[in-house]
């Protein structure tokens, strides 16, 4: 428990540290002038991918912008902290970078959609932020310049997004695929898409579940090349 504690609150000066909080308003300004553009003559599912991308797109870039600026200035985000493990690492950097998202995706939803499950709409934007965070860091361990990170991080979004878009209405089969799960559970949960509490709950169970696979997947795959001896 101490330990836990302990690593999120070094995250936290690690945010605070690298003025991630700031950036942060400032994508939140920029979501705001587009959605404040578009409300009323854009379609729901738009303005649901909007939000869908503010978690993602801050999941992504900071979790991983961060390892690469750690390694830069010697501060390697593998060896920290003796006697952690990769997991826990990537957890704890997930959930900090996770709550800035999820506070971020409240406010937009609070002026620019209309929230029917809002403990679903919170957890569904917090396990997509934890899942693309994961996937950041993972990307950022196996690569040495910011530049390719991005280039590298693009194109996997890109991709994601197109796979999502193609994936729309198929149903049982879209399920299958993570990021098209979390993205329907966020429809749900601001009453675009299926509005039954079972189909909610289990969409948002899911979303989570992808979450804690994607955060095991990149600390036990993404991190291989930089654990320690």
């Amino acid at each position: 428990m101490k330990m836990g504690l302990a690593l999120l609150a070094n995250e936290c000066r690690v945010v605070l540290r690298y003025r991630i909080v700031l950036a942060a308003l400032f994508v939140l300004a920029g979501y705001a002038v587009i959605l404040g553009f578009g409300v009323g003559r854009v379609a729901n599912d738009v303005t649901t991918f909007l939000i869908f991308s503010d978690p993602s797109m801050l999941g992504l870039a900071f979790a991983g912008l961060l390892v690469m600026l750690e390694r830069e200035q010697g501060a390697d985000f593998q060896v920290f902290l003796a006697g952690v493990g990769r997991l826990q690492r990537f957890a704890s950097r997930a959930l900090v970078i996770g709550g800035i998202a999820v506070l971020l995706s409240a406010a937009l939803a609070v002026f620019f959609a209309r929230v029917e499950h809002w403990p679903a709409f919170l957890l569904t934007s917090y396990a997509i932020s934890i899942t693309y965070s994961a996937l950041g860091m993972a990307i950022a361990l196996r690569i040495r310049r910011i530049t390719a990170f991005f280039a590298v991080a693009g194109i996997c979004v890109l991709s994601i997004y197109l796979n999502m878009a193609l994936a729309l209405g198929f149903g049982p089969i879209g399920a299958l695929w993570p990021f098209q799960t979390q993205f329907e559970a966020l429809r749900s949960a601001l009453g675009a898409g299926s509005a039954q509490e079972p189909a909610v709950l289990g969409a948002t169970l899911l979303s989570l579940l992808y979450a804690v696979l994607a955060l095991w997947a990149s600390a036990n795959l993404g991190g291989r090349r930089l654990s320690p001896a």
